[in-house]
């Protein structure tokens, strides 16, 4: 099918069914906030200096017949530039885009018309000089700082939508535009910068609240690429569990084994970025290690890290192979456990020996000195038999110290606490009185990590981590 034509040009608009969407857009969003936010701050400080009639203005071409050129030129290009949007997205029958596009547009228009009616306090000569010539479609003011604003939040809001090389057109026509009217002396530097941060903003808060098209790799992708990575995959599905982080599938291989599969894309890795940002504001001295450099290192230490688990003796899936996808996306293939997590668990059917399984687990994974940094009951697997398998290695650390082990302890019996309703000192007590009223004594009340320091420390930092468990 022939792509919708504009003027003699294809208008190449992508329009996945499903949105997404992205947390590199609420990175930029916060972004654009404190830019805004400087801004004003400097109007504050500096008013009659950036936006009163002392203001400088910026003129290469002032007056002549270069000056109406670029002045008519810009003139036509935000026409164009905006009926081009409206028929592609007419043709398409996407009105809810168009619904967003005018939302940002006016939010973008009014935001910055208020900006610089109270913060302003006329123009300076020169500016209103050339404000009042004449253009090829208006005056020269056209298009003015609130119109601008709405340009880029258009454009801003539009661009997912485009292909990559109607992404650089409309990126540079809205760069190309504002740079002539500040060469035509027909804006001050400062009204064009309120009104492009004022733009981004409710371009983005449209992606963010409306969300963006799914570029990601569907399940058929997925098992292209798993089968040129040399497993014989047969089928790939999404998987119906929770996976912070990453996208889950699961894989059935030509004799029957059942793989899962962990994608791992641009945007896990944004919203990884988001969580780690916010646990280093929200918490205080957890032990919170850098990022890595890359996603693919990131991927490969989730990787190394869960094989370690592994030869230490912890039951952990195991981890068949790293995969580079073409796009980028890593996957991380292991094992599927058969089983629910913790928290999926009945209550009447968490009984002593699942309990004794993992804190032994818990405590075989201490003693190789590997912290697990995410201990909550959604990251442990009960497989029907009961058997529970530790899971999600994204933040465990090699070579862990005792604070970061503590740690570990502690949130364990907080989410433990919470699911089922028992006070930690209840948890443990109650543990070990069956424990030790059934004779099991010695290696396996030390097993289970209970011992006088670290209880001590778990249940001291407990009570911080319990408050904001339902982010780990």
């Amino acid at each position: 099918m022939r792509e919708p034509v504009v003027a003699g040009y294809p208008v190449a608009l992508r329009l996945p069914q499903s949105r997404v969407r992205n947390p590199r857009d609420v990175i930029i969003l916060i972004g654009g906030a404190a830019l805004l936010a400087v801004l004003l701050i400097s109007v504050a400080v500096a008013r009659g200096r950036l936006l009163g009639r002392g203001a400088p203005v910026l003129s290469l071409f002032r007056g002549g017949q270069p000056a109406e050129t670029l002045v008519g030129l810009v003139q036509v290009a935000v026409c164009a530039g905006a009926a081009a949007v409206l028929i592609a997205a007419g043709l398409h029958r996407r009105l809810r885009l168009l619904a967003g596009l005018a939302v940002a547009g006016g939010a973008a228009a009014a935001a910055a018309a208020a900006i610089l009616a109270l913060a302003g306090d006329g123009h300076p000569p020169a500016l209103a000089a050339d404000l009042a010539r004449g253009s090829w479609l208006a005056g020269a003011a056209f298009p003015d700082p609130a119109l601008a604003a709405a340009a880029v939040a258009v454009c801003i809001a539009v661009v997912p939508w485009l292909g990559r090389g109607w992404r650089r057109a409309a990126l540079s026509l809205v760069l190309g535009a504002g740079v002539a009217r500040l060469l035509t002396g027909t804006a001050l530097p400062m009204e064009l910068a309120i009104a492009a941060a004022a733009g981004a903003l409710a371009g983005l808060g449209v992606r963010v609240a409306a969300g963006v098209p799914d570029r990601r790799p569907g399940p058929g992708a997925i098992a292209a690429e798993l089968r040129s990575a040399g497993l014989p995959v047969a089928s790939v599905r999404q998987a119906d569990v929770q996976a912070r982080g990453s996208r889950p599938f699961t894989a059935v291989t030509d004799d029957g084994s059942r793989l899962f599969v962990k994608a791992y894309g641009a945007d896990q890795r944004h919203a990884d970025l988001l969580y780690r940002a916010y646990r280093a504001i929200r918490l205080k001295h957890v032990g919170d290690a850098r990022p890595a450099a890359s996603l693919q290192q990131a991927v490969e230490h989730q990787a190394l890290l869960a094989i370690m688990a592994q030869r230490a003796g912890v039951d952990v899936p195991p981890v068949h192979r790293v995969v580079r996808t073409a796009d980028r996306t890593m996957l991380l293939v292991m094992d599927e456990v058969d089983g629910s997590p913790l928290d999926q668990v009945p209550e009447r059917q968490v009984g002593d020996d699942l309990l004794e399984q993992l804190w032994t687990a818990v405590r075989t994974l201490h003693a190789a000195r590997l912290a697990h940094r995410s201990l909550r009951v959604a990251n442990v697997m009960v497989e029907r038999s009961g058997r529970p398998w530790l899971v999600d290695f994204g933040f465990a650390e090699l070579a862990a110290y005792q604070r970061q082990i503590d740690l570990d302890v502690a949130e364990l019996l907080a989410a433990c606490d919470r699911c089922y309703a028992l006070t930690l000192a209840t948890q443990v007590a109650e543990l070990l009185q069956r424990l030790l009223v059934a004779g099991r004594r010695g290696p396996v009340v030390a097993g289970l990590l209970l011992h006088d320091a670290q209880v001590a420390a778990g249940l001291g930092l407990a009570e911080p981590v319990a408050q904001v468990a339902e982010q780990f």
